[in-house]
């Protein structure tokens, strides 16, 4: 079994921070509720305590409209992370997992969900939570995600293909190591973790799959990561890893 370490945890932190706001935001609603409760219920009726109430309300409801919806999109991706670490963690013995891992070079950062080093070599694995429909182009530099809301209503957005984010994470990572005396070749995927998603890619793939939820995509994820030609030894594996822990 493999041995993951975390990195980071700023999604959590995020969540949480985010969860904070909405109850500060129900806090406030409620307190304005309550002002024009008993300003009503007293008899005593000004109008600017009415409207401070009022005020307090719409405040209390931008709060938690803003930042639930936050909220809610960062518990997909954590999702999303812990189910591609528990996929990694069933590597063989050998294999370590760096989750939310940053590497910086030329001034800029990469923020790397996963980068998996073992005996075949090392590689960054990028986490997709989007569920819906995906489509686009393994060439384009967006793709888009159609799906269904809640009122039931169709609508579509772009994103940044992920295939684009990891070429530039392969860049950065090889070229860190490489400064660090570790010359070794970065293999880079992608995996779509929501089981509740379809893609659809036109094009022809390159060095970095795409890889779905799914028990065939799982089984290719796999081959893809212990078919590797790199070889590593236990002393360039351990070097390696302690060169992104420290980072």
């Amino acid at each position: 079994m493999a041995k993951i370490f975390i990195k980071d945890d700023s999604l959590k932190r995020k969540y949480k921070g985010y969860l904070k706001a909405v109850l500060a935001g129900g806090a406030v609603f409620l307190a304005g509720v309550l002002t024009m409760f008993i300003s009503v219920a007293t008899g005593m009726i000004y109008l600017p305590v009415m409207i401070a109430g009022l005020i307090a309300d719409i405040s209390g409801i931008i709060l938690i409209s803003a930042f639930g919806s936050k909220a809610s999109s960062l518990k997909y991706g954590i999702k999303g992370e812990r189910d591609t670490a528990a996929l990694i963690e069933r590597l063989p013995d050998g294999y370590y997992g760096i989750q939310n891992a940053t590497v910086s070079f030329e001034g800029k950062q990469s923020e790397i969900d996963m980068i998996v080093v073992g005996p075949s070599g090392v590689f960054i694995v990028e986490s997709k939570s989007r569920n819906g429909q995906i489509t686009g182009d393994y060439d384009a530099r967006y793709w888009t995600q159609h799906k269904v809301g809640r009122g039931g209503t169709p609508y579509s957005s772009d994103f940044y293909s992920p295939v684009k984010q990891v070429g530039t994470h392969v860049y950065r990572l090889a070229h860190l190591l490489r400064s660090r005396g570790m010359g070794v070749n970065i293999e880079g995927a992608v995996y779509m973790s929501s089981d509740n998603s379809e893609v659809f890619l036109s094009g022809t793939p390159g060095r970095i799959p795409v890889f779905t939820n799914t028990p065939d995509g799982i089984d290719r994820l796999y081959k893809f990561i212990l078919s590797g030609k790199a070889n590593l030894s236990r002393q360039s594996i351990g070097a390696i890893c302690n060169i992104l822990l420290k980072e």
